[in-house]
């Protein structure tokens, strides 16, 4: 089997911690023959070598935007550096806070770390929320943040931003002037609406499934069953492209319906669990 993991609350705690059991769990199932890949709306900067280090086959980042196999790039697609200079014009103009999502690095736009603070506290679960000290920084959060370099570049996979008080009108605003792009919306614990995100169109987690699995059939490798594990709605088309699917337990009830499956929560051994649960280990 190949196996598509996403990260945030499914590999990873919201408070960006990865529990023993997940890392046993994916031990075993690539011991026992099987491919397991993360399958993230990270860029690959926000991959940390704690994950790399667990023993991965690959990735997918950028909800589509980038497939890497084993070592070796089979898909990447940007955003058009002049679309990215018009949409920095725009996040400007109306003072909402963004980050470019470049392989390199997250890049943000001046006082970012002040102004997504509370999007950022809200992120977490309560429990997490409750052990915030004044030291903490969005960076705790957001691996690979680099604050104050919102430069128009190369390279930027999507943009991320701060949803402002009025969200609706903004992203409404943001899809008229930029109707070629995709248009979404992020959050953390209980999926709440925090961020919004925009990139190529037709990206999707499960046109990277696609890419890839049509990379491997280019190879002569059989055709492999497909299983993916997330919590929230940018994995809805990852479960519809894969064989199985398995919900965590702290997914929303919107994820939970379309699921072949459902496991525990990531913080009570949820991966390890759904791991067992489809036959991985």
């Amino acid at each position: 089997m190949i196996v598509f993991l996403d990260i945030d609350g499914t590999l990873v705690t919201y408070a960006n911690e990865i529990p023993s059991s997940a890392v046993e769990a994916i031990h075993l199932a690539r011991e026992n023959g099987h491919q397991v890949l993360v399958n993230t709306g990270r860029s690959k900067a926000e991959i940390s070598g704690r994950i790399w280090d667990i023993g991965i086959d690959g990735m997918i980042g950028a909800n589509g935007g980038y497939v890497e196999y084993q070592g070796k790039v089979i898909y990447h697609e940007n955003i058009p550096t002049d679309t990215v200079a018009l949409l920095r014009e725009h996040f400007i103009a109306n003072e909402v806070a963004y980050y470019l999502e470049c392989n390199s690095g997250l890049f943000s736009s001046d006082r970012f770390e002040h102004k997504a603070r509370d999007a950022v506290l809200a992120y977490l679960p309560p429990a997490d929320r409750a052990k915030i000290t004044e030291d903490f920084q969005v960076t705790d959060v957001f691996t690979g943040l680099i604050l104050g370099q919102d430069d128009t570049r190369n390279g930027v996979n999507k943009i991320s931003y701060v949803l402002p008080p009025d969200g609706d009108g903004f992203f409404a605003s943001l899809q008229a002037n930029f109707p070629d792009l995709y248009h979404g919306t992020w959050g953390g614990h209980e999926g709440k609406k925090l961020f919004g995100d925009v990139r190529p169109a037709g990206i999707t987690k499960a046109h990277a499934i696609h890419t890839l699995l049509g990379y491997l059939a280019d190879t002569n490798e059989p055709a492999p069953t497909t299983v993916a594990f997330g919590d929230a709605v940018p994995d809805l088309p990852m479960f519809e492209a894969c064989d199985v699917s398995v919900a965590m337990g702290n997914a929303t009830d919107e994820v939970k319906t379309q699921a072949s499956y459902f496991t525990d929560d990531v913080t009570a051994d949820g991966l390890a669990a759904g791991f067992s649960q489809v036959g991985l280990i």
